[in-house]
């Protein structure tokens, strides 16, 4: 849930998504990084990255859904197999 990960209650949420609180820029740092997106997206609704491929869609999708420790490994490995071409 948005709000757990923002360590905010689902009503603040609910305000900043309705306009009636104004965002911090801390709070905007802090969504951004919850939602792996730029601070710049945020603001003015355009994406940062260039339009994906889908297999590059996938790629990302799935590390996403990864934990931290399987994220370091994952690095770590796509390094090694860069240095080896």
């Amino acid at each position: 849930m948005l709000a757990q990960k923002l360590r905010v209650d689902a009503a603040t949420v609910s305000r900043y998504e309705t306009a009636a609180l104004a965002f911090s820029l801390e709070m905007l740092e802090r969504v951004a990084d919850v939602l792996q997106v730029s601070v710049a997206s945020l603001v003015d609704g355009r994406s940062t990255l260039p339009t994906l491929r889908h297999d590059e869609e996938d790629l990302v999708r799935r590390y996403r859904s990864l934990s931290p420790g399987q994220r370091r490994i994952t690095l770590g490995v796509i390094r090694v197999l860069q240095r080896t071409k």
